[in-house]
């Protein structure tokens, strides 16, 4: 019985001839920000350039609501920045979108007054405490809207990581100021 335990790994196995390495620097391209990391398949550098590619989306969240509200508001809808340029897979093959969430709107908001409608603009409906979410690349949206930002903004966020994340907050701000649907 001990010879056959014998030929089993062990952790330390797979570890020696590990070498994980931090992500390199990104730089700036004619075309857009590249990254460049190790695949974790075979050790080696890659690299990937990303150009935002940015939509606002809206997803039918009713089912997330109270019943009350349901009833008065007909539909609600969560409405979300993404950039369908950026693929995350999730322990999983296949590729999922991160969503920002903007506000919601509703259907009938002719049943509602000023302040009640604002209320439920800004209340995270039924996504928990972090109103952020995943889907999967191949979903379909209600409706989407590209989003289309200055060509000297767009070329200038791409110095740098901290860049695109700024580009990211400032047309997640456009937004909520400019709704789109």
């Amino acid at each position: 019985m001990d010879k056959k335990l014998n030929n089993l790994l062990t952790f330390s196995d797979f570890i020696k001839n590990w070498n994980p390495e931090q992500q390199k620097k990104t730089k700036r391209t004619e075309i857009g920000l590249d990254i460049v990391k190790e695949n974790i398949l075979d050790g080696k550098s890659e690299k990937r350039t990303v150009k935002p590619d940015l939509y606002a989306v809206k997803i039918d969240e009713t089912q997330y609501w109270d019943g009350g509200i349901k009833e008065k508001a007909g539909k609600i809808w969560g409405v979300y920045l993404v950039d369908k340029s950026e693929v995350t897979h999730l322990a999983s093959l296949q590729g999922s979108y991160y969503l920002y969430w903007l506000y919601n709107i509703v259907e009938n908001d002719e049943n509602f007054d000023e302040d009640e409608l604002t209320e439920i603009e800004m209340m995270n409906g039924g996504n928990n405490d972090d109103p952020n979410m995943y889907v999967n690349d191949n979903s379909t949206f209600d409706e989407e809207q590209k989003v289309e930002w200055d060509e000297n903004e767009l070329e200038e966020s791409m110095e740098s990581e901290e860049e695109y994340d700024k580009l990211i907050e400032d047309v997640k701000e456009y937004l909520n100021g400019n709704h789109p649907f």
